[in-house]
């Protein structure tokens, strides 16, 4: 069988927001958080699809219709935009999509998305190899052009080139900047932006400014305004207009007096993070992108002696980037006391302080992940790691252990006391609980590991029967998604508009139900609660 694998790492913008979607050059960087695709032919005429952090499966038919493809359905605009190149599936695959990059929080995951879709598709099906820049390009087509939304190229190059690189939108072209010595930390908020909504409001009223500029000024551009003319332009248009074009034309002069930093022998770091937190008070001040907590980290890192910060992505929560100054620890220890859900470093779960440890992709990742296994489900104190694994992580047996520990200090009293397997016990416990209450009120529940089938009409029941159960053996409150499916075919459809009717078990009618083409069946996925809610 041909196996493909396909990764893309996430990115943060440095320099630049709301700049790339006017052709305006932006500065920006790809971090060491990725998207990965591990691709199997299946012998089939479709793509199964398994997107494991959204826990979430798609089919797609090799000969599917590509009309009328759906917002956000960067799978099937992809198809769309490499058949237009005679880029045509003829086999099946099954594939595996896994990422640690935060989804909607402002680093480009949709992007990383389709590039490694891309990527795979032209693996798979196109002989000729292209460049990074076509890549780009071609996911650029994919999620602006063909999807219609209202993001620029910042995302696609950025993540496909790597490293930190100035990029001219309107040219394409790009510098490249390999060695530059900066602490940059993550700190995500947990909130989710409007990212569709918050660029289309953005993007429109910069234009709209520009437009109204260019009625009086026909050769007006933001790319060779002076900065003697700027409060005169600013006067030509009405005022609920002018901060849209105050942040242009401001965020472009920050961003070529960052590009002017960044080509020196000697990075002034003090220069680069002060220039950020200009560029941060324009989003926040002109744009409104912005929120509570976002405004309560930014505050949280200055008081930590970070050198500079700004929010980064479209706005209206996601995360913040902040620059350190030898003081790594204390602006994380910051960021988590004000209320950032996640922090870059402390992301990967078998990081336990091995040098130059490569995320997701280190070859010491097995070996760690066995101990620490082993450690969750050991009663007896009496285990040890293979010696080929100790070679590999040029370390022992003891030395690893006291790693974990120290790595996972908030939960280390859970550990070689069982909590693994009796959690592991715990998973059917829960499951045929439930499936005992619902067929007592005579309703067939079918139990696929982490989820449950049921009708239609009885999702709700079981919705609570899972949370009541959960709750009385966990003391945590369990989430719960519900998928429709009807045949091949995904749908949303208002469960509690839905009448739910007893049909009584193995009478005929329960089984015509379940035979018939038009009835509708419910997955209620679980979203593997108990390694979310019981062990970390």
């Amino acid at each position: 069988m041909s196996k493909i694998i396909s990764e893309a790492p996430g990115r943060i913008c440095l320099f630049g927001d709301h700049q790339d979607y006017l052709s305006l050059p932006v500065i920006a960087c790809a971090i060491d958080r990725f998207m990965r695709l591990e691709a199997e032919e299946n012998n089939s005429n479709f793509f199964e699809i398994f997107l494991s952090d959204l826990d979430q499966r798609i089919r797609i038919p090799l000969k599917d219709n590509l009309r009328n493809i759906k917002k956000g359905d960067y799978l099937k605009a992809a198809l769309k935009v490499l058949e237009r190149r005679n880029v045509i599936p003829t086999k099946g695959y099954r594939i595996l999509i896994t990422s640690n990059i935060p989804i909607n929080s402002g680093l480009s995951s949709s992007s990383a998305l389709t590039i490694v879709w891309i990527n795979f598709l032209l693996a798979a099906f196109c002989e000729k190899k292209i460049s990074p820049t076509e890549l780009a390009l071609l996911a650029y087509e994919t999620e602006v052009i063909e999807q219609k939304t209202s993001g620029g190229k910042m995302d696609h190059f950025s993540i496909t080139l790597g490293d930190t690189i100035f990029l001219s939108t309107k040219t394409d072209e790009v510098k490249s900047y390999k060695e530059l010595n900066l602490e940059l930390i993550i700190g995500v908020s947990g909130i989710k932006k409007d990212t569709y909504g918050g660029l289309a409001h953005l993007k429109s009223n910069a234009l709209k400014a520009i437009k109204r500029v260019q009625n009086k000024l026909p050769n007006f551009k933001i790319d060779d305004i002076k900065k003697n003319t700027k409060n005169d332009v600013l006067n030509l248009i009405d005022s609920d207009l002018r901060p849209f074009l105050h942040a242009a034309i401001k965020n472009h002069s920050i961003t070529l007096a960052a590009k002017k930093e960044f080509e020196k022998k000697q990075l002034d770091r003090r220069l680069i993070g002060k220039l950020m937190n200009q560029h941060h008070f324009v989003l926040k001040n002109d744009l409104k992108t912005t929120t509570p907590l976002i405004d309560k980290m930014i505050d949280s890192v200055y008081k930590s002696g970070a050198l500079g910060s700004k929010i980064v992505g479209s706005g209206g929560g996601g995360c913040i980037v902040a620059i350190g100054n030898n003081n790594k620890e204390k602006i994380i220890n910051s960021l988590k006391e004000a209320g950032a859900i996640d922090v870059s470093k402390d992301e990967d779960l078998y990081d336990i302080g091995l040098p130059n440890w490569e995320v997701q992709r280190d070859p010491r990742r097995k070996p760690i992940k066995t101990i620490i296994n082993a450690i969750m489900n050991d009663e007896t104190g009496d285990y040890s790691l293979p010696s080929d694994y100790q070679r590999l992580t040029r370390t022992d047996h003891e030395n690893l252990h006291k790693l974990v520990l120290k790595r996972h200090e908030r939960i280390a009293h859970h550990f070689s006391a069982g909590i693994g397997l009796t959690t592991q016990f715990m998973d059917p416990r829960i499951t045929e609980e439930v499936m005992l209450k619902m067929m007592h009120e005579d309703v067939l529940v079918l139990p696929i590991h982490y989820s449950f089938i049921v009708r239609l009409g009885f999702v709700n029941r079981l919705y609570k029967k899972l949370e009541d159960t959960f709750r009385r053996f966990v003391r945590a409150t369990v989430g719960i998604t519900v998928e429709g499916t009807k045949g091949n075919e995904h749908f949303g459809l208002p469960v509690d508009e839905v009448e739910s009717r007893v049909v009584p078990l193995g009478s005929e009618e329960a089984w015509d139900a379940f035979e018939s083409k038009n009835n509708t069946i419910m997955v209620v996925y679980t979203h593997s609660w108990l390694q979310r809610k019981v062990i970390i």
